[in-house]
């Protein structure tokens, strides 16, 4: 007898089980049923996972190239990812999905389906998410286009009711406990709570770090649908109740992105930091997707991935003209540099598994490489592009920022694909995968239609690897070298260019980066020594004792002035896990940066050698064509197209420029190229955009710094540029300006003075006419240059006080920019600032002393009428305090008397009043407790006698009485406030009720003013019931007959 096994395939289940399923969906009995739901998505996995492992088999080849052992993990987010067919995918979309919805908040069912959705591609999940979503959410399912039963629609009601309840009480102290709730909501039904957290978001970017907060409780299914909703979001741009039309990515002016997509970018980078396994393949492709149509206003989105989820915060430039003098240095160190001087040692935390997701997925199937190659293309075309010929034109200043911003994305994404976090091995591994996909540069030019310094800014990071590498990044050296030899490549520069200079000049200029051709020494050891005496700081706080005293003093104090309190302060003087992980860290990147500054030195000097090598045969002409030719040429077709992109390439230029004429390099005329540079950068002002301006700015903020050295250093120009290859310029452009032709001759001091006297008129002629023109962008460049080189330039006064005049009419009130009006403020006061401090050198010496002379004056005018202004509110004071009295005692009285800790010492009364109370015509006192005004009328009567005696009102001494009296001014004291018989003709004792009223409001006040008591004192009568007190005052609870009031004792 023989036995068949038959084996249940995944079409066979979807068969069996499609038609019974199908009945029960408008029912929603389903829910009544979880156990059975949970087993469909069992049976379903375990045959989904049966059928993949047998078409591996039948496909598995033995010709397939192993994986490499690096970053396996983070290939992809799915370890198994499976098509399936149409009769399957009906299936999931008709019953498994939208059944959830029905249940009630279950995290079993929730983790049960996605182990059934995981199993399938990003791409048809997205896609069953979207039919799960139908035509809308909640009330919108009630659409009669909508195929939603009314069962799902009420649960996505009750769903969505519940997510904005919790929302409405989410807060940063109750983060915790509302995020389970929400949590709750979601595993039934996320799209609907997710979509709603969204909403906030979008209104709200204060809720960001919360909701990131809160999402943490949620399954991983619902994360799946939070990353779904992130790409609809995105590619809609669409709110909840009109799906089928977009929102504006712009606001209202038309320049600056909207509040909904900057808040959509901000929580997408903190999300992906926070929960780095969620798929984000989907958001890389629609960016992909986006920038092939010329669009980049999302490229937000990818900036924020890369500086808050990646890490690479330091390498973003957002704005350069804010780049600090010790920021721009530090960017030509190492990375570790870079990280330290970007953030003035504060670092951020870093996430290095979602930094290592993110690198490994834009370097499989070269994804980073063809956004590098599309955001290079659409760099060129943004200027131009126009959706349609009827379209209106963009405006000048979004077109700037949309420039830079391609411009800031592209060097931002090219730092993290080429230079990893991990120091070993890292950087080789990154530099391998890019070189893999990264085309050639003869591909790039010919076949991309990238621009020349663009397509050596892609290729120099594996050009610079390839003297160290081998394979295909060595293949990238000798294609460059072959290249340049190609006749071909004069399309590339003017057919002069190519006719008059050597290759190598090309290749040797633009293969460097600022790494190479500069050490910056003092800035490693200033980062080395303050990361030491952290470790000191934080070694002494770990060990205790006198020597932690200091620092404890310093954190105490740090603490005090933040407004904590003497638990928050105890626990900043202690040495924390955080003050641990600080430590640790102190200490490793100390030793880093001692290593990173030795490597340093050594390449450093390699690459020095290697140009002074060639230095002989760059310059050197293929014609008969004098030195100045050769600089001019090296100006426009290697300094000016590449300065303009980042601030690191406008520092590398003015560092290669000054390092070939240290080495006193042939044919190289330095007075030349300068006096060529500052024509064109005069000119250009007029025509750049922001970003341009501030790269431009820090190349001519580092050669004029050494300009006006020379200028007024006579043994500094005699050393360094006197008879020596630098100093020649054409005889005409010496005499009459730049573009003359004559033999070249030897440049002396005195002619060197008259021509930085015309380079400082043009740059200063320049600025001017920007600032007084109409257009925004031309006047921002000017204030964005001048603010850059404000500690060097202008050291003219002329120029000075001409760039002082045009700032006025900027800094109006009436000046409609008000950005560029903030612009002027503070240049004028930083100017002003270099002024007195000798940035003018050229000031005349009487000048500069009338000038002084004027501002102490005026200096001294403030002063007197600060000093006016100081004594004439002095005495409106004393006319107020004549006239009102001094009420300080009263009102420390009104306070009920709170000791040092701010706790009530005595029982809380009304204040005395200071005039007397009287209701309104034809109307009697209000007497809401009867037992307090029996009470008080009894008190009244036995301190009758003992008051005349006295000679004083409810229960204060004479003197004291008399003392406040005279205080009181006198038609206030005729009203009845002072206390004795004559004051208003107050009856002491009698059945008066207004007197009754004032007196008890006075002994209220003598009580609250009684010092507290240990035993049956009153400090804590304000939590008591009002009987209690009442029963305690005729008990003799109220203290002594003075301290008191007389009240308490016995018949």
């Amino acid at each position: 007898m023989t036995t068949t096994t038959t084996t249940t395939t995944l079409e066979d289940a979807i068969h069996m089980l499609a038609e019974p399923l199908y009945s029960i969906i408008d029912s929603g009995c389903i829910q009544s049923y979880p156990s059975f739901y949970c087993k469909v998505c069992r049976l379903l996995g375990a045959l989904m996972k049966q059928k993949h492992h047998e078409e591996e088999d039948k496909e598995e080849t033995s010709q397939q190239p192993p994986k490499g052992d690096d970053d396996d993990d983070d290939n992809n987010n799915n370890e198994m990812e499976m098509e399936i067919g149409d009769e399957t995918y009906n299936f999931l979309q008709t019953f498994l999905v939208p059944s959830l919805s029905v249940f009630g908040p279950n995290p079993a069912l929730s983790s049960e389906l996605w182990s059934v959705l995981k199993l399938l591609p990003y791409a048809t999940r997205y896609r069953l998410y979207s039919d799960w979503r139908g035509s809308g959410l909640e009330q919108d399912a009630l659409h009669p286009s909508s195929n939603k039963s009314l069962v799902q629609a009420r649960c996505e009601m009750e769903a969505g009711k519940a997510a904005r309840y919790s929302l409405k009480r989410l807060s940063k102290d109750n983060v915790r406990d509302m995020g389970r709730q929400i949590s709750k909501v979601t595993h039934s039904n996320p799209l609907v709570v997710l979509s709603t957290i969204l909403n906030q978001i979008e209104s709200y970017g204060n809720l960001i770090e919360m909701m990131v907060e809160a999402v943490r409780f949620v399954t991983p299914l619902s994360l799946d649908v939070l990353g779904f909703c992130i790409l609809q979001r995105l590619s809609l741009g669409s709110n909840e109740k009109t799906t089928s039309s977009n929102r504006s990515r712009l606001k209202g002016d038309g320049v600056n992105v909207s509040q909904w997509l900057a808040s959509i970018e901000a929580f997408t980078g903190a999300f992906y930091k926070k929960c780095p396994d969620v798929e984000f393949r989907g958001i890389l492709c629609f960016l992909i997707h986006r920038l092939s149509e010329g669009h980049v206003v999302e490229l937000g989105v990818l900036r924020t991935l890369l500086k808050t989820a990646g890490g690479y915060g330091f390498a973003d430039y957002t704005s350069s003209a804010s780049l600090s003098k010790e920021q721009l240095v530090g960017r030509t160190g190492s990375q570790l540099l870079k990280r330290e001087t970007f953030a003035f040692g504060v670092e951020e935390k870093l996430n290095p598994k979602s930094s290592r997701l993110i690198r490994s997925i834009l370097q499989s199937d070269g994804m980073g490489v063809t956004m590098l190659i599309l955001l290079a293309q659409v760099r060129s075309r943004i200027l131009f592009y126009q959706e349609s010929m009827t379209a209106r034109p963009k405006p000048i200043k979004l077109l700037g920022n949309l420039f830079d911003t391609c411009q800031c994305v592209l060097g931002l994404l090219l730092e993290f694909l080429t230079v990893s976090m991990e120091r070993e091995k890292g950087n080789e591994i990154a530099l391998s995968k890019f070189g893999e996909f990264m085309p050639s540069l003869v591909a790039l030019q010919k076949e991309y239609g990238l621009d020349w310094e663009v397509a050596w800014m892609l290729c120099r990071p594996a050009i610079r690897a390839a003297g160290m590498e081998e394979g295909k990044l060595k293949e990238q050296l000798d294609l460059l070298e072959s290249y340049l030899s190609d006749p071909d490549c004069q399309h590339m520069f003017s057919k002069t260019s190519c006719a008059r200079v050597a290759p190598e000049l090309f290749q040797l200029f633009y293969s460097n980066a600022t790494y190479d051709i500069q050490c910056p020494i003092e800035s490693y050891e200033a980062e080395i020594n303050r990361l030491k005496e952290k470790v000191d700081r934080l070694t002494h706080l770990q060990k205790g004792g006198a020597n932690a005293a200091g620092a404890k003093a310093v954190l105490a104090a740090t603490a005090a002035a933040a407004g904590a309190t003497q638990s928050e302060i105890n626990r900043a003087t202690q040495f924390s896990r955080a003050d641990e992980e600080e430590l640790l860290r102190a200490t490793n990147n100390t030793s880093n940066l001692s290593s990173d500054l030795s490597k340093h030195k050594n390449h450093y000097k390699s690459t020095c050698e290697h140009i002074q090598a060639k230095k002989d045969a760059v310059f050197q002409s293929k014609t008969e064509e004098s030195p100045p030719s050769m600089a001019h040429i090296f100006l426009s077709d290697c300094v000016f197209p590449r300065c303009s992109l980042t601030p690191d390439d406008a520092m590398y230029c003015a560092q290669f420029a000054s390092l070939v004429h240290k080495m006193e390099t042939p044919g190289f005329s330095t007075l030349s190229y300068v006096d060529g540079l500052i024509s064109a950068v005069s000119g250009t002002l007029f025509c750049v955009t922001e970003g341009e301006a501030a790269n431009i700015a820090v190349l001519l903020c580092e050669t004029w710094q050494t300009l006006s050295r020379w200028r007024y250093d006579e043994k500094s120009y005699e050393e360094e540029v006197a008879q020596k290859p630098g100093c020649f310029m054409e005889k005409d452009a010496l005499e009459e300006g730049s573009g003359g032709k004559g033999a070249a001759v030897a440049v002396s001091y005195s002619g060197y003075k008259s021509l930085y006297s015309k380079w400082h008129a043009t740059i200063g002629e320049a600025a001017l006419g920007c600032l007084k023109s109409s257009e925004y962008i031309q006047t921002r460049a000017s204030l964005i240059v001048l603010t850059r080189m404000v500690n060097s330039f202008p050291t003219q006064p002329a120029i000075g006080e001409k760039l002082i005049d045009a700032l006025a009419p900027l800094q109006e009130d009436s000046y409609p920019l008000k950005d560029i009006t903030a612009m002027a403020q503070s240049y004028k006061t930083l100017v002003t600032k270099a002024r007195n401090e000798g940035v003018w050198k050229e000031e005349d010496a009487s000048a500069r002393t009338k000038r002084e002379a004027m501002d102490k004056a005026a200096q001294e005018e403030r002063k007197n009428a600060a000093k006016k202004r100081f004594e004439e509110m002095k005495v409106e004071s004393e006319e107020i305090t004549a006239q009102v009295g001094d009420f300080v005692g009263r009102d420390r009285g009104r306070t009920g008397g709170r000791d040092e800790r701010g706790r009530t010492s005595g029982r809380s009364t009304p204040a005395p009043v200071a005039h007397k109370f009287e209701p309104a015509a034809g109307k009697s006192m209000p007497n809401t407790n009867r037992t307090a005004t029996a009470d008080s009328n009894r008190d009244s009567s036995r301190r009758g006698g003992d008051e005349v005696k006295r000679g004083s009102g409810g229960g204060g001494g004479g003197r004291e009485r008399e003392k406040e009296r005279q205080q009181v001014p006198g038609d206030w004291r005729a009203d009845g406030g002072g206390g004795s018989n004559a004051d208003g003709g107050r009856r002491r004792g009698g059945r008066s009720l207004e007197g009754r009223w004032e007196r008890g409001a006075e002994g209220g006040s003598k009580r609250e003013r009684s010092p507290p008591r240990d035993m049956g004192g009153r400090e804590n009568d304000r939590d008591e019931h009002p009987s209690k007190r009442q029963r305690m005052d005729r008990d003799g609870g109220g203290g002594g007959e003075r301290g008191g009031g007389g009240r308490g004792r016995p018949r």
